[in-house]
């Protein structure tokens, strides 16, 4: 399941996120939601801030890391009825793997998000803590305590 879930999320920061680091070029950003939108702002001449800014950090990931978990879970439970296997064990180590990869999603942004607010001096601005968008998605994602005794 380890190789399944990392894939998905290298996937997703290559088609998804990567692309925004190239926000400030001349090539801009051009990829599409989760529902197929096409997601475009293109100009040398942007600053990230804003609306843009907001779009990145509010809700445009969050479908993706739904899927996956989704698609994640849906696989280990497959497996386990596969093969007559208890699924608790290996649902919670599945949980234990889409957090981890749901902070390394954001971790990534919070790098890329210094890069263009540091307008090519990422040291220059603080690094972005996105502790609050990280719980709201493990909530989303994975439940809360009550709803879901994999949560770690």
């Amino acid at each position: 399941m380890r190789e399944y879930v990392d894939l998905e999320f290298e996937k997703l920061k290559r088609e998804k996120i990567t692309p925004w680091a190239f926000f400030t070029t001349d090539k801009g950003v051009r990829l599409r939601d989760y529902f197929g939108k096409q997601v475009s702002y293109t100009g040398g001449g942007l600053a990230f801030e804003g609306s843009p800014r907001m779009y990145f950090w509010n809700g445009f990931i969050q479908y993706f890391l739904n899927d996956i978990v989704s698609k994640s879970f849906s696989e280990t439970l497959n497996f386990c009825r596969g093969h007559g296997l208890d699924s608790k064990l290996p649902m919670a180590e599945t949980a234990f793997l889409l957090k981890d990869g749901i902070r390394r999603i954001y971790a990534e942004m919070a790098i890329i998000d210094q890069r263009l607010r540091g307008k090519g001096y990422p040291d220059s601005v603080l690094r972005y803590s996105p502790e609050e968008e990280i719980a709201q998605s493990e909530s989303t994602c994975l439940g809360s305590d009550q709803d879901n005794p994999m949560k770690f």
